[in-house]
């Protein structure tokens, strides 16, 4: 069953080239951006020379002509459409908000495949003839999530991925995944996401054997069905501690959202305070675990669709973790969260904070908990805006709450004087981690 359910998943189809941002103007033409049905990366380590390689194809359709758009991060790419060499470039948004990858190409609107070949340097760390490779993602600045270690597509596409990964070392390595893993033989695994995946969504792992702590148990659901948990940690923590506490979070959120939205969970225990969550896992310390396993139903349950979106789920994280609180007003004029450039790409980071006073101020309106348990269930594993959150509310209690939402959450740039907790308690659980830092955590 488990598996009918993720082929399922990964055969479904979704279209949501309707909440990419605008195209704009590059060359003799537009900049556009692609719809990908279906990505495969080709990644090969080789411990031994410091270095790693990935193959990455994409089939990806246009629906309009002009030179498509992705995004890779590190410097050193090449590419070849439909099997012939094409230059691929950097290009700015309009205003310079950010940047993509451009294919130097001016394309009719059809489906097309595109091959390209990176070589990272910060790809993984390497021990003697050992890889550790977390690809751990980030949400408060942009271009932190997939595309920082493979070429993607931005937050808003949906599509199946497959990883072939083969580490070139003769000590045995394992994969940790949120995705079906096969191992083929030793240091040889294929690992397939499902469809509703995207660069927020994949979490991958690969370690030399016996390097963590590991413990699994298997929570009941309120609807039937076991779900497997594997907890793994450094040996100078004790994954026991993760593990109790997981199931008494996994107990309330059932509880108030409704069964649990994935068939299994992966918690990588840090010593490091704060954390990220992925669909079905999440790297995260002990205090840290609450917020990040409450995003399983809000961020990657039902999911963000842009840098503009964000603001939800961080804002409903931290209202359930100063307790579902009620105020009859959020404490402030005016401010903007979620309505800034359209090409933003990463989450405001005054949204704990500011996010958890608007919550708590339309608590006072209708019962926001049994609305969110509502929106959960129609939402699911869909990309989502604020204005669907607005629409949602709005039908199903019957109030205009628009006016509220552009005062407080798309106003203007006047400044939250919300104080009931201090400065540096506001973003305690996502952490905009170094790379020496991540180098700690593996």
């Amino acid at each position: 069953m488990k598996y009918l359910l993720f082929l399922l998943l990964s055969l479904s189809a979704f279209a949501n080239l309707h909440l990419a941002p605008p195209s704009f103007d590059y060359r003799d033409g537009k900049a556009v951006f692609m719809d990908i049905k279906e990505a495969t990366y080709d990644i090969k380590y080789y411990p031994y020379f410091f270095t790693s390689r990935v193959k990455t194809t994409f089939t990806f359709e246009l629906k309009e002509e002009g030179y498509p758009l992705f995004d890779f991060v590190p410097m050193g790419i090449r590419g070849k459409l439909n099997g012939k060499r094409v230059p691929i470039r950097r290009v700015k948004s309009p205003g310079k908000v950010t940047s993509y990858r451009v294919v130097k190409k001016k394309l009719k609107p059809g489906t097309y495949t595109l091959v390209l070949y990176t070589k990272v340097k910060r790809l993984a760390w390497y021990g003697l003839g050992t890889v550790n490779s977390g690809f751990f993602i980030k949400d408060l600045k942009e271009k932190k999530f997939l595309e920082k270690f493979v070429p993607a597509n931005l937050e808003y596409d949906q599509y199946p991925m497959t990883f072939n990964v083969r580490v070139k070392a003769r000590k045995a390595h394992k994969v940790v995944a949120n995705g079906n893993v096969k191992v083929h033989k030793k240091n040889h695994f294929t690992i397939h996401y499902p469809a509703h995946y995207g660069s927020s969504s994949v979490y991958f792992h690969v370690f030399k054997q016996g390097k963590y702590k590991w413990v699994t148990d298997t929570f009941r659901s309120i609807d039937g069905r076991d779900i497997p948990f594997t907890i793994y940690t450094k040996w100078f923590l004790k994954p026991e501690k993760f593990l109790a506490k997981a199931r008494g979070i996994f107990n309330e959120l059932e509880a108030d959202y409704g069964p649990w939205p994935q068939d299994f969970y992966i918690v990588y225990g840090m010593a490091l305070k704060g954390g990220m969550e992925y669909p079905g896992a999440t790297a995260t310390s002990l205090r840290s675990l609450g917020h990040e396993m409450f995003h399983t139903y809000f961020a990657k349950g039902v999911v963000p669709a842009d840098g503009n979106s964000g603001w939800m789920d961080e804002g409903l994280a931290s209202w359930r973790d100063r307790g579902y609180k009620t105020l009859t007003h959020p404490g402030y004029d005016s401010f903007n969260l979620g309505g800034h450039s359209v090409y933003k790409r990463n989450t405001d980071k005054n949204s704990y904070k500011v996010g958890r006073a608007f919550f708590a101020y339309l608590n006072s309106k209708f019962n926001l908990k049994y609305a969110l348990k509502d929106y959960f269930q129609k939402h699911k594993y869909q990309m989502v805006t604020t204005n669907h959150m607005i629409n949602h509310f709005e039908q199903l209690t019957g109030l205009n709450l628009r006016a509220d939402f552009s005062t407080y959450v798309l106003g203007g740039n006047g400044k939250s004087n919300y104080v009931e907790f201090h400065e540096h308690e506001e973003n305690e659980h996502h952490i905009d981690y170094t790379d020496a830092q991540i180098k700690r955590m593996l």
